[in-house]
């Protein structure tokens, strides 16, 4: 299935996912003049757009049939605050008449947002065939092990606290903070939410799954406290420069 002239395109793209979206949002609004869109496009902050002009160009051109939304994970400087999910995109959408009223879809990103978009979409109308969909990163799914052992010290920065916590280093971060009765944010404890993300300031740390972050964000020493363990005998992190 094709955006035909006249067609209500919606389109939902992450860091690097915006570049095949780019082109279709290009070729739609320069060839089918009663065409629309709306694209919904996450980062991390602002800084982190990118064909940030091309976009500006095309929302000045345009602004009649193109509508932008920027979500920001670390960032309220976007339209929304976040990452890519079911309440941004009901409400995105909502005031462009809601998703049913949508022709066509198209979602490119990393594999959680790609689920959770398709679930959404699905559950509000839009068939598999309106639904297109590619992921630009590889998450791992599958439990990586983590050799582990002995002790570790940890030290939490947390709502500009700094808590120590110390405890088995086979253990999930996140679990000793709770053993330790810190409230570190978190939510589904299965690396899909993102909720109890946090950077790795000092030592090291690695994931058993993670369905979430980048390779970038991995590389920038970011990590999902719920799915790391310590490879180091101290580790730092940070809840607070997210």
């Amino acid at each position: 299935m094709r955006p035909v002239n006249g067609s209500r395109v919606l389109a939902f793209a992450a860091g690097s996912g915006i570049t095949p979206v780019l082109s279709i949002a290009r070729a739609l609004l320069e060839t089918q003049e009663k065409s629309s869109l709306l694209l919904v496009y996450g980062n991390t902050e602002a800084s982190n757009v990118m064909y940030a002009e091309e976009l500006k160009r095309l929302q000045e051109r345009y602004r009649e049939r193109l509508v932008l939304k920027q979500v920001f994970s670390r960032s309220n400087d976007g339209d929304y605050f976040g990452r890519i999910d079911k309440a941004i995109i009901n409400h995105s959408t909502k005031a462009q008449g809601g998703i049913s009223s949508f022709d066509l879809a198209y979602v490119c990103g990393p594999e959680a947002m790609i689920h959770e978009s398709r679930a959404v979409l699905s559950a509000s109308g839009l068939s598999q065939e309106q639904i297109k969909y590619e992921l630009f990163t590889t998450s791992t799914t599958e439990s990586t092990e983590i050799n582990t052992q002995g002790v570790v010290e940890i030290t939490v920065i947390l709502n500009d606290r700094i808590h120590k916590v110390s405890g088995e280093a086979d253990e999930f971060v996140l679990d000793l903070l709770l053993e330790e009765g810190i409230d570190p944010p978190y939510s589904c404890q299965g690396g899909t939410c993102s909720s109890c993300i946090c950077k790795i300031k000092e030592g090291s740390a690695e994931m058993e799954r993670n369905q979430v972050l980048t390779d970038k964000e991995i590389e920038n020493g970011y990590i999902l406290s719920c799915q790391a363990k310590a490879t180091s005998a101290k580790l730092t992190i940070d809840f607070d420069d997210v």
